[in-house]
Formats: C-alpha cells, sequence, structure tokens
C-alpha cells in the first residue's frame, strides 16, 4: 500500500503515530519496511574552527521531502499531513498543531496589553502585532 493510499484511506482524521505505524508497517517497494520514515540519513557537517568532520542527522519526511534537523520536529511536521491538532483553546473553536502558535493564539484572549510601542504608546496583546504596527508607525 502507498502513502498516498494510506493518506487518502478512509475520511478519518489519522493521528501521526498511526501514519507513522501504517508507513512502517508498509511493505511496498515505494516505502520499504527497512525504511522508516524517522529514519535519519546521514550528512556531514564541517565545523570551521578545527575543521572535524561531525556527522550530522536529517530526518526526511517520506510525503513532501521537507528535512528536518531533529525527530520531533519531523513529527510535529508530519501534522501537516494528518491535519492532527492536539492543541485546543479553551475560549473558542481553534485548534493548532504547534504549540508556539497555540500559545501566541491564547494571548489574544487575554485582557492584558503587556505590548507597548516606543514611538506612539499603542499596546498589543501580541507581540506579533505590535512588530506590524512599528513597521508601519516607523515608515
Amino acid at each position: 500500500m502507498t502513502l498516498q493510499m494510506l493518506l487518502l484511506q478512509a475520511n478519518a482524521q489519522w493521528s501521526v503515530a498511526s501514519i507513522l505505524q501504517q508507513v512502517n508497517k508498509s511493505s511496498s517497494a515505494s516505502l520499504p519496511s527497512h525504511n522508516p520514515v524517522l529514519q535519519p540519513l546521514p550528512t556531514l557537517n564541517i565545523n570551521p574552527e578545527n575543521a572535524q568532520e561531525q556527522p550530522k542527522r536529517k530526518f526526511p519526511c517520506k510525503i513532501c521531502g521537507s528535512v528536518l534537523s531533529r525527530q520531533f520536529l519531523l513529527q510535529t511536521h508530519m501534522r501537516i499531513h494528518t491535519n492532527e491538532k492536539p492543541f485546543q483553546c479553551k475560549h473558542c473553536p481553534k485548534a493548532f498543531s504547534d504549540r508556539s502558535n497555540f500559545r501566541t493564539h491564547e494571548q489574544t484572549h487575554s485582557d492584558e496589553k503587556r505590548f507597548t510601542c516606543r514611538k506612539c504608546g499603542a499596546k498589543f496583546k501580541v507581540k506579533v502585532y505590535l512588530t506590524r504596527h512599528v513597521k508601519k508607525c516607523d515608515a
């Protein structure tokens, strides 16, 4: 069974764990069972200070080809393909696949405006909103 077939099979939402399990069990020619999704590709990273070769592990996505530097980043990346969103907002129906985006979103529900523009004094709940404002304010 190919990975595309696994993804298209059923209308149910797949979890990262279940898709990795299916891919690793697969015996198809396109996804040999001896080559699991989370197997790193060896590369070399040259350190300019001592010019010694240091092995650096890379984790390729078997679905889209993106290469990530850490296994946990690959697992988080897989949520793009599975549409898994484990971080649910308690205040609204929004859910997020990434903890960082979830935490940023949580700030929008706060009454506290912690970020202030130094030029005009405008206050913002989220730092990104201030950053966007400063670009306009400085222009």
